[in-house]
């Protein structure tokens, strides 16, 4: 037992020894992928990044004056992280010469917080939503300042949900409905609209990309139209 304490008590030493704020970044996973936003200083502090300045996370702590667990929530990474997005497609399309324009539609269900929705909002005066459900939409016409906002309509095209897409075109808002599969078209076409508003195909990419979800990306995904819907529903 004495001699398991002793090689216990001289790892944690070697490891105090050793230890610095390089090992620490690559421990946490600080200043890569999803998380390159933040940093470390060299107190050893955990930092974030506002362009090009570094501000110690503790400093922003004590003068909210806040104490206990809270979350933290920076609307500035919402509004960057968007941009870089658009950024991102825009350049995709550049260079593949498509005659396309960029659209940013954030969706809901990742998280309905309303502080991120006008976050979202803010950030770019041509920056939508994405909704799956009657609920979804619903939430989002509820919202303030959403003038002539893009609103993208996936999931099941049931009657409830045709009717309060219907109602958001008639408030002059951009909806466009997607036809995902052939039930959605019939959906579309037996609704008895008033008011027309504008209909997409969302498409069955079969091209694979690595990562987290690729296991549901190509011939695997659930969503959208594969090759032989598409011509079903041209016809």
């Amino acid at each position: 037992m004495s001699c398991h304490i002793k090689r216990t008590t001289r790892a944690v030493q070697v490891m105090a020894e050793e230890w610095n704020t390089d090992l620490l970044a690559l421990v946490y996973g600080i200043g890569r992928g999803d998380l390159e936003f933040l940093g470390i200083n060299d107190a050893g502090q955990l930092t974030i990044q506002f362009n090009s300045a570094e501000v110690p996370i503790v400093q922003v702590i004590g003068k909210t004056g806040l104490s206990g667990s809270f979350n933290l929530r920076v609307p500035y990474l919402v509004a960057t992280r968007a941009r870089r997005v658009e950024e991102a497609f825009r350049a995709a399309v550049g260079r593949v010469g498509l005659a396309a324009t960029v659209l940013l539609a954030y969706p809901v269900k990742a998280s309905a917080h309303r502080l991120l929705l006008r976050t979202f909002l803010y950030a770019r005066s041509n920056y939508g939503f994405q909704v799956g459900s009657p609920n979804e939409l619903e939430f989002v016409l509820s919202l303030d300042n959403l003038d002539n906002r893009l609103i993208v309509c996936d999931g099941v095209k049931t009657q409830s949900y045709l009717h309060l897409a219907e109602r958001a075109v008639r408030k002059r808002y951009r909806v466009v409905i997607t036809i995902g599969s052939v039930a959605d078209l019939t959906a579309i076409v037996d609704y008895p609209w008033t008011t027309r508003p504008e209909i997409a195909l969302r498409l069955k990419a079969y091209s694979t990309v690595p990562g987290h979800w690729s296991h549901a990306t190509g011939r695997h995904s659930k969503f959208g139209l594969a090759a032989d819907e598409v011509k079903q529903v041209a016809q």
